[in-house]
């Protein structure tokens, strides 16, 4: 019948642009992470971390601080969950500390950015075509974390940091090498595609 099969090549032309369904390839993929302060562009004070192995344990510390034994902050790459987090202890074994520019070491320039940078160094791995959070306990939202295909920025200026091994400041990113919605073009062509389609199925009738 006209109609089932004006259906069925609707259903079709539905689904050739529906998001794909997510699929891991980061593994093995190297990522490099920064400290940047005061603005996306600067290294903070030499802290390049240099790049790692994307595997099953941590890519990123325990890291000694200078002054203590206290290791500071962990990151985790996991790429069977597709997932990031991010632990941070603050480094005097004060709680909380905050990601801020007053204070004793204040700094006297505008900030646009305070935190870290975690990156795609060759541009061979997967792109991070979508980042949400998850999780966080230190008030990290949504708006904090900004991201394009090989880049993944932090940003805590203000936040608060606990300060003992026992309740790290945290957060959780999910990630995703697919598109969250089809690109407008392909909304487009489809469209075109089904007014040709029922203009067939109209002179058909007739």
């Amino acid at each position: 019948m006209p109609c089932r099969s004006l259906v069925r090549t609707i259903l079709a032309a539905s689904l050739a642009v529906a998001p794909a369904t997510a699929h891991a390839q980061w593994s093995g993929a190297q990522v490099g992470l920064e400290y940047r302060f005061p603005d996306k562009n600067t290294l903070f004070a030499g802290n390049a971390f240099g790049t790692r192995t994307v595997g099953a344990g941590i890519e990123y510390g325990p890291r000694a601080n200078v002054n203590s034994t206290l290791s500071y902050f962990t990151l985790d790459f996991n790429p069977a969950t597709n997932q990031v987090k991010l632990d941070y202890w603050c480094e005097y074994f004060a709680a909380p500390c905050t990601f801020t520019t007053g204070g004793t070491n204040s700094y006297p320039g505008a900030v646009a950015f305070n935190g870290w940078h975690l990156f795609d160094p060759t541009g061979f791995a997967a792109d991070f075509k979508q980042a949400t959070v998850i999780f966080s306990n230190g008030g990290f939202t949504q708006s904090r974390l900004t991201y394009d295909d090989d880049n993944l920025w932090f940003d805590m200026q203000g936040l608060n940091a606990q300060g003992t091994q026992n309740q790290p400041w945290e957060v959780v990113v999910s990630l995703s090498d697919v598109s969250a919605v089809p690109e407008p073009g392909s909304f487009a062509l489809v469209g075109t595609g089904l007014a040709g389609l029922i203009a067939v199925a109209r002179r058909r009738k007739a």
